[in-house]
């Protein structure tokens, strides 16, 4: 079972980055290449789940262990684009966070406690037949 979320990126500040820049020079001939530093600005950026799906995690995690369930917590918003991109199933995906039985069936969005119960009974009978 699968427990897909969505982190945020936000940009957490800048960083300065000393860049390698080789210049070429020709004179009569002969090709030097001088060493030359470039200082750039870049973002840096950290990745924040939004508080109703670190509850959620919280929560599927919890009454997954009751129910005696393997739990795999994936999120979107940190996988590689290529992954993504070969993973067939975040194509149906549109709402965070989203639990994926082994089977296929899907419970989306921001569930309560009972509504998860509900739902992983009705997996762990699936896997019971």
């Amino acid at each position: 079972m699968r427990l897909y979320v969505r982190s945020l990126k936000k940009i957490a500040g800048t960083e300065n980055v000393v860049i390698d820049v080789p210049v070429t020079e020709i004179v009569r001939n002969v090709v030097r290449v001088f060493p030359t530093h470039e200082v750039k600005t870049v973002a840096k950026y950290e990745y924040e789940l939004p508080e109703e799906q670190e509850h959620l995690i919280e929560i599927v995690k919890e009454v997954a262990l009751q129910f005696g369930l393997k739990l795999e917590i994936i999120d979107v918003g940190r996988e590689n684009v290529l992954h993504r991109a070969i993973q067939r199933e975040f194509e149906k995906i549109t709402l965070f966070p989203t639990l994926v039985s082994d089977s296929g069936m899907m419970l989306e969005g921001t569930s309560t406690k009972e509504q998860i119960e509900v739902y992983l009974s009705k997996v762990k009978k699936g896997h019971q037949s």
